[in-house]
């Protein structure tokens, strides 16, 4: 049987935390290819994006590891079609907390696969979407949160694993979705890019120890 080696396009410290959860080894090498899409849909965006950070990763390592399977993955924050990524500055971010609070959204998780399978290169995409309710951000709560400068590497400005939880009055779907990576749904659509199904126990040998 030839083995996948893994490998985590992305150098997001939540996603490679998230990914070790499923105990089988990969190894991490980010994309820095510059991320401009043409799409404008929210989901289709964060596709773009993804695929576009995977296909770099792929390219690069072309001569690296032989049997390569590359995972790489975007997540956006929407609100009624709008798109929000990662602020560029603290009133960026103050103005996109404003904007999002009191008021449903969804976050968005592009994943990316390629890999070649059964002596074909392949490619597979697919997006989570998670409904996720503000609560009313007040000053007394912004301000703080703002100094900690955690939102200035988030998607929508927050992390719910983080301070910015203290305004998530309630989530709909996955949680793992919105720190950053959908890990049941990966999982499950890993299985059959390998050519198992999703309900196989046995995929773990197919993988690089």
């Amino acid at each position: 049987m030839e083995k996948f080696d893994l490998v985590l396009a992305s150098q997001s410290p939540r996603r490679r935390e998230l990914l070790g959860w499923i105990d089988i080894p990969f190894d991490i090498h980010p994309s820095s290819v510059e991320e401009v899409t043409q799409e404008t849909e929210p989901t289709a965006f964060a596709i773009d994006l993804a695929a576009l950070k995977g296909r770099d990763i792929w390219k690069e390592l072309e001569e690296g590891p032989k049997n390569a399977l590359i995972v790489s993955s975007d997540t956006i924050v929407e609100l009624n079609g709008k798109i929000y990524g990662k602020p560029r500055s603290k009133e960026e971010a103050r103005q996109m907390l404003l904007e999002l609070s009191n008021q449903w959204h969804q976050v968005v998780t592009a994943v990316f696969l390629k890999g070649k399978v059964a002596g074909e290169v392949r490619e597979h995409s697919f997006a989570v979407k998670t409904k996720v309710k503000f609560s009313s951000i007040g000053e007394d709560i912004m301000e703080p949160y703002l100094k900690s400068e955690e939102s200035m590497d988030k998607a929508g400005a927050y992390g719910i694993q983080g301070k910015g939880l203290v305004f998530v009055e309630a989530i709909e779907g996955s949680y793992s979705n919105v720190v950053g990576f959908p890990l049941v749904e990966f999982l499950n659509e890993l299985k059959v890019f390998i050519g198992l199904g999703k309900n196989a126990e046995n995929w773990r040998e197919y993988f690089s120890c």
